[in-house]
């Protein structure tokens, strides 16, 4: 091989790359901009390690729903239909085809957590894991939580059944700013 084409080709796989991650950053950047709004409680968070790194680690309550006919496999992924409920946070309450933004466009992407042993009913976890916030904000938000033991409030952009993190913020802050005055 030339040295000519091998220069071509680190080029090109370059390019590719790039190409890449400049395509990730774009899609959840128009997610965040565009997409609907939803707020989801985050299970109780370890108030010894809440936070490793810069980033805040996040953990959902598994959430059992008919199975409905969809095919399900622990580990696999399934939509789940979001709908906001009259606390103002977002519940996933049912299952749904894997087109399903077609048919709901609230719809979004979950893992499959577990099946119940008659088949009937699908554990699903929300594919959250991380949050990635300012150092300076990280400390603060670990101290309330870690203060009071009260849950986060995750606040999400769903758009073609993804999920973009704008904010966690300690539950009472978000009843504050969610209160009518």
């Amino acid at each position: 091989m030339t040295r000519s084409l091998r220069l071509l080709c680190v080029a090109l796989s370059c390019a590719g790359t790039l190409g890449l991650a400049l395509s990730v950053v774009t899609t959840s950047e128009r997610r965040l901009e565009s997409g609907v709004r939803l707020h989801f409680r985050t299970a109780a968070l370890d108030p010894v390690d809440p936070l490793r790194g810069r980033y805040v680690a996040l953990r959902f309550e598994d959430e059992w729903l008919p199975r409905a006919g969809v095919e399900a496999r622990v580990g696999g992924r399934v939509r789940a239909i979001v709908a906001e409920g009259p606390d103002g946070l977002a519940h996933l309450v049912a299952l749904a085809s894997p087109t399903a933004d077609r048919v709901a466009p609230s719809s979004v992407d979950v893992e499959v957590a577990g099946v119940d042993p008659g088949g009937e009913r699908v554990a699903v976890r929300l594919p959250l894991e991380r949050y990635y916030m300012n150092e300076h904000e990280a400390p603060a938000l670990e101290a309330a939580l870690g203060r009071t033991g009260e849950r986060a409030i995750v606040t999400a952009r769903l758009e073609g059944g993804r999920l973009a993190i704008e904010s966690v913020v300690p539950e009472s802050a978000f009843r504050r700013a969610t209160s009518p005055h």
